[in-house]
C-alpha cells in the first residue's frame, strides 16, 4: 500500500496551499490514512519463486499522512514493514501498528510514532504461516498496549469490530 509515490513533480500536478506543509518539497500526497489493514507476504508461490519486496505500507513524498491499526507479516525480510521517505514526508502518524520486521524513516522524512510493535513473534497470531493475522488472545504483547487516538481515526477494526477501552496493536481487535 503506497501514498506519494511520485519522486517529483510531473506535468500537469495540481497544486496544494496547505501551510502545515514544506511547500519547497516536493509533495505528491496530502492527508490520507492507511489505517486496519491486514498485509500478509508469504505463501507457497511467492516463497518459492525467491521473490522480494521492498515495503509492506509507504508514504513516499506525503505529508500529514496516518498508517493506523494495521498488521504487516512477511515471511521473507523486506527492506521495512512500514516506512517514510523523502522531503515532502512530513507531519507523519505511524500508530498502533503491528510488523513482523521493522519501522524505517528515509532522506529527510519525519513522524510521529506511538503504540508500534515491531518484530512481532509469530505466536502473536492464529496462524502466522498460512496468512491468519487474528491475535491469539493468550498472547501478551499487542493485547490491550496499543496508544489512545484521536476519535474517528480507527475507531473499529478490520472486521468492523469496535475499539473500546485499552486498544490492541494491530489491525485485529479482540472482543468479548
Amino acid at each position: 500500500i503506497g501514498l506519494g509515490e511520485a519522486q517529483s513533480p510531473l506535468a500537469g500536478e495540481r497544486t496544494h496551499t496547505d501551510p502545515g506543509c514544506n511547500l519547497d518539497a516536493h509533495v505528491d500526497h496530502y492527508r490520507g490514512v492507511v489505517r486496519n489493514n491486514m498485509l500478509f507476504v508469504g505463501g507457497e508461490t511467492f516463497m518459492s519463486e525467491n521473490a522480494s519486496y521492498e515495503s509492506g505500507i509507504h508514504l513516499w513524498s506525503c505529508c500529514k499522512g496516518s498508517v493506523v491499526h494495521n498488521t504487516v507479516v512477511g515471511l521473507k525480510s523486506p527492506y521495512s514493514s512500514i516506512e517514510w521517505r523523502r522531503e515532502g514526508a512530513q507531519d507523519l502518524q505511524i500508530l498502533n501498528n503491528l510488523v513482523s520486521h521493522n519501522l524505517r524513516e528515509r532522506t529527510g522524512a519525519s513522524a510521529l510514532l506511538l503504540g508500534n510493535l515491531e518484530d512481532a513473534d509469530e505466536d502473536l497470531f492464529v496462524a502466522q504461516d498460512e496468512g491468519d493475522l487474528h491475535l491469539m488472545s493468550d498472547v501478551l504483547g499487542a493485547i490491550n498496549s496499543g496508544e489512545d487516538i484521536q476519535v474517528g481515526l480507527a475507531d473499529f477494526d478490520f472486521e468492523g469490530d469496535p475499539r473500546l477501552g485499552a486498544r490492541d496493536i494491530g489491525a485485529d481487535e479482540l472482543v468479548d
